[in-house]
């Protein structure tokens, strides 16, 4: 019989998304009474069977998998959500929760608070840039990426690309932490937006990295695919739950590549 996504699974996917590095723990949920709920190995199993979980370093190398330049060499791997896992937890958003034990929750899921929150109409402007060329005009919301997420530019092979490269945005999507910050961006911005004064005012977001050619530009990217409802961009970056309740909305989205195109700074 092929292994199902239970309930207590699907929370255990749902708490390694919350997990700045995606592991899953064994403590899935503490119940109302204070009962533990505890992933088994007939679980772990699972969710490896579905392609939801696997051994994973925090450099997103799956165990035994390929590693000709022994890059990875002694790194730790954790049992971590993959990609695969996240799309499952955005597409169980979709639908009502339940909790570890298989009752209904009372909590809501990351997409199902953006749905309750969204405000009906919007002006979005989405500003990528780099550090090193300066720093961008005022904004409502400045990420800076560059202190907690690896940069590619380290990389050989992306260093001259950028984040119009499949493989510069695969590598910045497969960070750990990165699609967690996106989803909190987004509703963030939607906080911005359901202000009582926000009637007619746009909401500038600044996402920078050092270059401004591979983090922020990804980024920018990302966001401008979930807030537009760009369900088939959102997808190949791995946040199509994030996008789907977007979809006809037509939010007036713009973005900006201000340092994307400039040349490489040699650091």
């Amino acid at each position: 019989m092929a292994p199902r996504l239970t309930p207590k699974r699907l929370k255990a996917l749902r708490n390694a998304v919350a997990h700045p590095k995606g592991h899953i723990g064994q403590l899935v949920e503490i119940t109302d009474t204070g009962k533990k709920i505890w992933l088994a190995a007939t679980d772990e199993i699972a969710l490896e069977k579905l392609g939801y979980a696997d051994s994973i370093d925090d450099c997103g190398h799956i165990q035994g998998s390929p590693d000709p330049r022994d890059v990875h060499r002694g790194h730790p791997h954790f049992f971590s959500i993959t990609d695969a896992g996240r799309q499952a937890v955005a597409d169980a958003a979709q639908t009502p929760s339940t909790s570890a034990t298989g009752n209904p929750s009372r909590s809501r899921t990351t997409t199902d608070k953006v749905k309750t929150m969204t405000a009906t109409t919007g002006t979005i402007e989405i500003l990528s840039f780099g550090y090193l060329h300066g720093a961008p005009d005022d904004a409502h919301l400045t990420i800076d990426l560059r202190h907690h997420f690896r940069d590619p530019h380290v990389s050989p092979e992306l260093r001259y690309m950028t984040a119009h490269d499949a493989p510069v945005r695969a590598a910045v999507m497969a960070t750990p932490g990165i699609k967690e910050l996106i989803t909190a961006t987004v509703m963030q911005i939607e906080a911005f937006l359901a202000g009582p004064s926000a009637s007619g005012r746009l909401v500038r977001i600044a996402t920078g990295c050092a270059g401004g050619r591979h983090r922020a530009g990804t980024v920018a990217l990302a966001l401008q695919a979930a807030l537009t409802g760009d369900t088939a961009t959102a997808a190949e970056l791995g946040i199509a739950g994030l996008a789907q309740p977007y979809a006809g909305r037509h939010l007036d989205v713009s973005l900006v590549h201000r340092d994307l195109d400039k040349p490489v700074v040699e650091r």
